[in-house]
């Protein structure tokens, strides 16, 4: 397992992932494995984070997207060998 913490861009289709792009490279996602929703203070700061570990074309992977005052980011957390 591989800690990314990155920005990635994210199609998604009826509020799931369906394919993340990252540096160039298109991982379309074939199945979610598990979703789970975490909300917190992140420095000093309310924050919703919805994580989705994801089984892509390339391999598994975890994202998340955050939504705080600012918006919406989505970020890949990790990638698992």
């Amino acid at each position: 397992m591989k800690i990314i913490r990155a920005p990635v861009e994210v199609e998604v289709k009826k509020g799931w992932p369906v394919v993340i792009i990252w540096r160039d490279r298109r991982m379309r996602v074939r199945q979610v494995s598990d979703w789970w929703v975490a909300r917190e203070r992140w420095w000093s700061r309310d924050e919703e984070r919805v994580y989705f570990r994801l089984v892509t074309d390339t391999g598994t992977v975890e994202i998340y997207r955050s939504v705080d005052k600012s918006g919406e980011k989505w970020t890949l957390a990790r990638m698992f060998d």
